[in-house]
């Protein structure tokens, strides 16, 4: 059973991680490569879904397009994880650290092929 701590954790990296994947990534990869880029980010995003199955024949297939998407979002993923923690200064009862910025990038290098 998880005590608030933990739900408001899982809430966090949640919006965090759907901030990053569906707002930042897309606006991020805009300014920086144009809109050819986000149509391939989207390409990525329906390939991984669609090919991540426990079928033997497309297992290699699905495990590139999620690599790729994995590596698509990690700057986004960072610029939306370090918003978070900024944000959770403006907390009046919140008591961020280092903690939260220490855990995110060892998701990532977990995450990186």
């Amino acid at each position: 059973m998880l005590n608030d701590h933990g739900i408001y954790c899982a809430i966090a990296e949640h919006l965090a991680d759907e901030l990053g994947r569906w707002l930042l990534g897309p606006l991020f990869w805009y300014l920086l490569l144009g809109v050819a880029e986000i149509a391939a980010l989207r390409g990525h995003h329906a390939s991984s879904r669609s090919l991540r199955h426990d079928d033997e024949t497309r297992a290699g297939f699905g495990w590139m397009a999620y690599r790729l998407e994995m590596l698509a979002g990690i700057i986004p993923g960072w610029i939306s994880g370090y918003l978070f923690v900024v944000a959770s200064l403006l907390a009046p009862t919140a008591r961020p650290s280092g903690r939260g910025v220490s855990c995110m990038q060892r998701r990532e290098r977990f995450l990186l092929p």
